[in-house]
């Protein structure tokens, strides 16, 4: 059974800057006190947690990211129109994520890697004829040991 809560608002200030505040949290156990499927298992895409490798971060099994039975995440996000107010189809924004994923059901002897990672830098989201793409330079604040960053980000299609 999984259940997830997800909220997110947006305030406009000086009819320009726009700010979102996102919070994001999951959780996944077995009704049968059986193990979660690896399949099943929690992961943070990109536009959550930027910054890191897509699958790249939580619980460690034999040097393989098996992802999480618990996730919570905070999103914080600002547009900065000040940069290129001339450009009609692209956004400046600066971004802070804080994120966790922990928890497997299957072993205790696994680093569950219970941390705290958070990642700040500015995005880039442009608007072109082909479709949306998003750039995004990060720049880790904390993190765990087994950890994998990635500190530029370009993805087609898809928004912050």
């Amino acid at each position: 059974m999984r259940n997830t809560f997800e909220y997110q608002t947006w305030k406009k200030f000086n009819n320009e800057v726009v700010t979102n505040i996102s919070l994001y949290g999951s959780m996944i156990n077995s009704l049968k006190d059986e193990d979660v499927r690896i399949t099943d298992r929690i992961s943070l895409p990109r536009k959550r947690l930027k910054g890191f490798q897509y699958g790249a971060i939580g619980p460690v099994d034999a040097g393989d990211y098996v992802g999480g039975n618990y996730a919570t995440v905070m999103n914080l996000s600002s547009t900065l129109p000040m940069i290129l107010p001339t450009v009609q189809n692209i956004d400046v924004k600066y971004f802070l994520d804080v994120a966790n994923l922990w928890g497997v059901d299957y072993s205790s002897s696994i680093d569950d890697s219970n941390k705290i990672r958070s990642t700040t830098g500015i995005g880039v989201d442009w608007f072109t004829p082909i479709g949306p793409m998003t750039i995004s330079i990060a720049q880790d604040l904390t993190k765990a040991t087994t950890d994998k960053t990635e500190s530029f980000q370009f993805n087609l299609g898809t928004t912050f």
